[in-house]
């Protein structure tokens, strides 16, 4: 296991979705995409999701053009967000990916939801 010196994240994805910093400070998205693709990437093993999918899974009434447009605005969101620490994460024609050794995930609490506080959870992703 990490040491929390090492750790540059610590992200909250049961109940309201959090992500702070070694300082405190909130480097959450405001949107509710934004928070669903972190969680997306983050939860994937390798800490990366192709493009496509991820145009596919959050845009999927939408024209492979319009998501594409929509997933550019969205990281440019994230990148936001992150601040100082936007090299946690990394983008490339085909995929999206998080550095899961600076992000610590935070446990599940009993009777939090996984992105519970999204408005709608996850169960539906027409956010």
């Amino acid at each position: 296991m990490r040491s929390q010196e090492s750790t540059v994240l610590c992200l909250g994805l049961y109940g309201p979705f959090t992500l702070v910093d070694s300082k405190g400070i909130s480097r959450a998205p405001k949107s509710a995409k934004s928070q669903v693709l972190i969680a997306l990437v983050a939860t994937n093993e390798t800490g990366s999701r192709g493009r496509l999918w991820l145009q596919k899974m959050l845009w999927a009434n939408s024209t492979l053009e319009r998501a594409s447009v929509s997933l550019r605005q969205t990281l440019s969101e994230v990148r936001r967000a992150f601040g100082p620490l936007r090299d946690v994460i990394k983008t490339d024609r085909r995929s999206v990916a998080l550095d899961m050794s600076r992000i610590l995930l935070l446990p599940k609490q009993e009777g939090q939801e996984f992105l519970g506080g999204t408005g709608q959870g996850f169960g539906n992703l027409g956010l």
